[in-house]
């Protein structure tokens, strides 16, 4: 019983694997440990983790022994400058390339890397923990846990004392914004500006977690929640907003200075008020809702069991859920 997926077929994986490749049939029996290679001018063997050798006539040429630490792999043999990356690991890992030179000593710690088309040189000490690169569109700077810097022509990133203080600054075609965090994300704060409107309000999105969030519009809106567990997470998520903050609003507040309309809920919406200029609806659950504004006024417990309007003067009562004109 065998099934074909594309260029991959086996008989009861992983005991016999067929690798349907353009230059050569690979084949695995059982997969990784024995592998060999057939094509008119590809070959090769491998006994994994031990050693391997595949090849194409003026393709590639990939050797290895005892796996990972002994390897030499050469690409584009038929380029004028192959891609050649070979190791000794941990004592050495080189990589060489008609654009790049990157060299390992001690592997990963200590090493250079060259990029011939875009001008960056970068030298690693230590690594991650120093770290230092150059080119003509970006630089780079690491000493951790201390300070890290990292700058293009649109992004500029500052950590200092990682994790405790982050700062973040970008742009696109149409806005800029700034990016301040602490113990990465316990304090969380963004700034977004237009860049055809630099006079503009900039919009904002502040996490206190995971006790608060509130967000500003620039035009007037205002979001607040507690609390706030999610958010700072999933920041773009509409699907983490609509269904998952809900579950710990504790508390919420939504105010349009354009309309005027304020609304505030409290454990989950139980206790719920919309305010405007001229007037306030209010509900508590089920139990009790009383709404005043323009011409009208309303008060009633459980939906019905005892209640009062008004409305164009005139003054409806309910009692026991019937209407009494």
């Amino acid at each position: 019983n065998s099934l074909v997926m594309g260029s991959f077929s086996f008989v009861v994986f992983p005991a016999y694997v067929n690798m349907h490749r353009p230059e050569a049939e690979r084949y695995g029996a059982p997969w990784p440990f024995i592998q060999w290679q057939e094509g008119p001018e590809a070959g090769g063997f491998a006994l994994w983790p031990l050693g391997g050798h595949f090849y194409e006539k003026d393709k590639y040429d990939h050797q290895f022994a005892f796996w990972p630490f002994l390897y030499r792999d050469i690409d584009g043999m038929d380029q004028p400058q192959p891609r050649i990356r070979q190791g000794l690991l941990p004592l050495y890992a080189i990589e060489r390339s008609a654009t790049v030179e990157d060299i390992s000593i001690i592997w990963p710690f200590f090493g250079w890397r060259d990029e011939f088309d875009t001008g960056y040189h970068e030298q690693r000490l230590f690594w991650p923990l120093w770290v230092r690169g150059e080119g003509p569109q970006e630089s780079f700077e690491r000493w951790l846990p201390f300070y890290s810097e990292e700058i293009t022509p649109n992004f500029h990133e500052n950590w200092y004392l990682w994790p405790f203080f982050h700062e973040t600054e970008g742009r696109d075609e149409e806005y800029r914004y700034e990016r301040t965090q602490f113990l990465y994300i316990m304090y969380w704060n963004k700034e977004v500006y237009r860049l055809d409107d630099p006079e503009a309000e900039p919009s904002t999105l502040t996490h206190l977690w995971p006790f608060y969030s509130e967000y500003h519009d620039g035009n007037g809106l205002t979001q607040v929640q507690f609390l706030s567990p999610f958010s700072v997470f999933f920041p773009n998520s509409e699907v983490v907003k609509k269904l998952y903050a809900p579950l710990f609003t504790f508390f919420r507040l939504e105010r349009d200075e354009k309309t005027g309309v304020t609304e505030q809920g409290y454990f989950w919406d139980l206790v719920h008020e919309t305010k405007t200029e001229d007037s306030t609806h209010f509900t508590f659950g089920p139990i009790l809702e009383h709404d005043v504004g323009p011409g009208r006024a309303k008060f009633s417990l459980l939906d019905g069991l005892f209640g009062v309007e008004k409305a164009d003067g005139e003054y409806t009562f309910s009692l026991l859920w019937f209407t009494i004109d």
